[in-house]
């Protein structure tokens, strides 16, 4: 027996239908760009960066889709951070930070730290950090070597979903962090459980686990001593209103990139 899937490369219908996708995704997020100046500014710094294509240190992407993805979810990212951040601590460049979970320092270098530490389990991600001047620190996010409030801020945006615990992972934030955390994690309308090794390509940490939506995610926090101060829906794609488009991206695009992202800030109980 054939499946649909190995008839339709047979058929070069596959690859034709692949290409028109991406096709459409990066029409919709160059739309996106083009219409948010201060999200323009931002991907326009992130890319002088150059380490868009490394980001995730073990794998290079080349595809524009990939790259246009990747590079709105960090701008809208960072963007949000700092106005949380400016929301809280006009001074806050002068803070302690540690970015948990850190690939490149990309977050650190755009919010002008001086006084930030990355962590990280991979690698060749601590190669990457060390290699752009920053302080990389190999590392379990669910049993980190640092004091007890050792960083003022602490961050750990898309890593919580690829922790076997995430509730340990959440406690340990707490326990280094003296003010907030703020935290990403895909978007998903219900939570789900993946199976081990489930992409055997990538390194075995680089897999999800646990992918929470708004509901659960606010009962795990109720197991630490954390509670929501702010939350944000940050969205990929603009609103897209022609419905073959709107549906071919909802059904083949989104379950493998994500079509937005849950942005956090957690602040101690009491």
């Amino acid at each position: 027996m054939y499946s649909a899937k190995s008839v339709l490369k047979t058929m070069g219908a596959y690859d034709c239908a692949l290409s028109y996708l991406h096709r459409t995704a990066i029409h919709y997020f160059k739309k996106k760009i083009r219409g948010d100046a201060n999200l323009k500014a931002t991907i326009d710094e992130l890319s002088q960066l150059k380490t868009l294509r490394t980001h995730f240190g073990y794998a290079e992407y080349k595809d524009e889709h990939l790259l246009l993805n990747l590079s709105i979810r960090l701008a809208e990212t960072i963007n949000t951070l700092k106005e949380r951040l400016l929301a809280t601590d006009s001074n806050y460049r002068n803070a302690s930070f540690l970015d948990a979970g850190d690939p490149d320092r990309i977050v650190l270098r755009s919010i002008e730290s001086e006084r930030g530490i990355s962590l990280n389990i991979v690698d060749d991600c601590v190669k990457q950090i060390k290699n752009v001047g920053g302080i990389p620190v190999k590392g379990d996010v669910q049993m980190m070597p640092f004091r007890d409030k050792s960083f003022d801020y602490v961050f750990c945006f898309e890593t919580l979903e690829h922790l076997e615990n995430p509730i340990l992972g959440l406690k340990e934030l707490s326990r280094v962090c003296a003010k907030k955390v703020f935290i990403s994690i895909p978007w998903v309308e219900k939570t789900r459980v993946h199976e081990d090794n489930y992409r055997p390509d990538a390194p075995a940490v680089e897999n999800h686990v646990f992918e929470f939506n708004r509901e659960d995610f606010a009962k795990i926090i109720t197991h630490t001593d954390l509670k929501i101060t702010y939350y944000k829906e940050i969205n990929i794609f603009p609103k897209i209103l022609n419905p073959i488009d709107n549906f071919l991206l909802k059904k083949f695009y989104y379950p493998s990139f994500f079509s937005r992202f849950q942005f956090y800030e957690l602040t101690k109980k009491g």
